[in-house]
């Protein structure tokens, strides 16, 4: 197991007008998978192009157990990719695609035979090991560019949003399948994507970049419920963390977040923070699934937290629903369960 240090690694592309990456420091701990998270044109597959070689930094370094690769040309980092759009041979079969990297690095064909067969034993793919890649599901493809990484058993594995072009149904089995053999080979992984639930449920750790800056990187319960900042909290949750900017005002022993149309206790653990913000603004951040309609609150919010709401839009789940509510000139969100009944117009009360 490998592990990989960045230290002020930057990038700027030829005519771009910003950095595309702004002194990233990164660790990389051996054996770990690190999901690299962001908006589109954030910088994410620029940082793994740099990793494997692909690209050069404008500055900064990039370690590999202790052993510098700038100015380490691709084939001698020890490093594996898997793209997004496969990049598999079309006139090869299965078995000759997977084969290929040990082939092209002389390999003989008794042990190169061996390699393959057990990548695509680890994969499920034994049985098609004579087809044509373009014989075979999307599904299939990926498995056999999986295979293709795995073979050469490198230091780490590169992922570039490898299931984007998959259906959502294959993407969930997909992810399954590719933690499980994360964890059966124990190789270090970097994995990119752009999908908030790949992040959150396979990623050991995930790194939140914005604008090529490194935000946060954090455990995933940790980056949703303490993000260092608004950014963060916005981002990471679906639907999205609700931002109310608000007066602080203090009434007796209570502070209260008010606007037009909004007026909720702080919570009583939140208070003492705020003694020193009364009469200024702030920006209050409400997760979905904490706001709650009063009939179905059973005494978890205070009489004097509930805000009066329109009910503007309900989307049905199944398992839950999503609410779009109308407090003065704001829009909120909260997620609900089923059992909540509710009509477009009506007017109720959350907290």
């Amino acid at each position: 197991m490998a592990k990989l240090e960045i230290e002020g690694l930057g990038r700027t592309h030829p005519g771009a007008k910003r950095p595309t990456l702004v002194s990233i420091d990164l660790r990389v701990e051996a054996g770990e998978i690190l999901v690299l998270v962001g908006p589109s044109g954030c910088g994410k597959s620029t940082l793994l192009r740099l990793i494997a070689g692909l690209d050069d930094p404008d500055g900064g370094s990039l370690r590999l157990d202790e052993r510098e690769l700038s100015g380490v040309p691709p084939q001698e980092r020890d490093v594996a990719m898997v793209f997004q759009g496969y990049a598999l041979y079309p006139h090869m079969s299965v078995r000759d695609n997977i084969g290929f990297p040990l082939r092209m690095r002389g390999v003989g064909a008794a042990e190169r035979a061996k390699k393959v067969e057990e990548a695509a034993e680890l994969l499920g793919l034994g049985k098609l090991l004579d087809r044509k890649s373009t014989e075979l599901s999307g599904g299939e493809r990926q498995r056999v560019a999986m295979g293709r990484a795995i073979v050469r058993r490198p230091k780490i594995f590169l992922f570039d949003e490898p299931l984007s072009n998959l259906d959502a149904k294959l993407r969930v089995q997909m992810r399954s399948e590719i933690s499980r053999i994360q964890r059966d080979l124990g190789v270090t992984t970097i994995y990119v994507t752009h999908d908030q639930t790949e992040a959150m449920t396979m990623g050991d750790r995930v790194a939140v970049i914005r604008k090529g800056m490194l935000q946060q990187v954090d455990t995933p319960q940790n980056l949703y419920d303490r993000p260092v900042n608004l950014f963060v909290a916005g981002f990471i949750g679906s639907p999205s963390m609700n931002f109310i900017e608000t007066t602080i005002q203090g009434e007796g022993n209570n502070l209260y977040a008010v606007n037009e149309g909004f007026k909720m206790r702080v919570p009583a653990s939140k208070a003492p923070l705020l003694q020193s913000y009364i009469g200024k603004t702030v920006t209050m951040g409400i997760r979905p699934e904490h706001l709650i309609e009063r009939s179905h609150a059973g005494g978890q919010v205070p009489d004097d937290s509930f805000v009066p709401v329109t009910v503007d839009v309900i989307e049905l789940l199944g398992n839950e629903i999503f609410v779009y509510l109308i407090a003065g000139p704001q829009t909120l969100t909260a997620r609900m369960d089923p059992d909540v009944r509710l009509q477009k117009g009506e007017q109720i009360q959350v907290g």
